[in-house]
């Protein structure tokens, strides 16, 4: 039996345009866009903990 999903909101603000695009592309694969930044995703606790490791990868200190 699987692990139960949770909703989730994804929120960000990104001041580069090249990486909050890779952001928001890399979320429509986990999500659904409630508004340019802003993303309802209904996923694991382990699938959470994915999403968190692979945007630390895209985000820089100065992203919110």
């Amino acid at each position: 039996m699987g692990e139960n999903k949770q909703w989730y909101i994804v929120c960000y603000d990104i001041t580069d345009a090249k990486r909050w695009k890779k952001v928001h592309k890399h979320l429509h694969g986990y999500g659904k866009p409630l508004q340019y930044s802003i993303f309802r995703c209904r996923v694991t606790t382990r699938q959470l903990e994915k999403l968190r490791w692979e945007l630390e990868s895209i985000l820089t200190k100065e992203d919110k």
